[in-house]
């Protein structure tokens, strides 16, 4: 799969060896990390070098979510004027309070 690699930090004495991503690392020396969830996160890291490792993007078809711009209405709309709620009696004439 991919390998990752511990570059270190910039002007900081350089470590043994350093503990991240579930993984432990000897400067310099690649270790092979399956978990995309992990080597995404090492692929933001500056102290890291990630080899062999493409991030897939998410296929919009098969979202489960769609856009607001992109669903229809839920229900029909008012016009200005019209009652909000015209099934309701509310709505169309006054209710009698007892």
């Amino acid at each position: 799969m991919a390998k990752v690699t511990y570059k270190g930090e910039e002007g900081a004495p350089e470590p043994e060896k350093v503990e991240a991503f579930r993984a432990t690392f000897k400067p310099g020396e690649a270790v092979e990390i399956t978990d995309p969830d992990l080597l995404a996160k090492a692929r933001a890291n500056p102290n890291f070098e990630v080899e062999g490792y493409e991030e897939i993007p998410p296929d919009r078809e098969s979202a489960t979510w769609r856009a607001p711009s992109e669903q229809g209405a839920q229900a029909p709309v008012p016009k200005p004027g019209e009652p909000v709620r015209p099934n309701q009696p509310s709505a169309t004439k006054p209710v009698r309070r007892i």
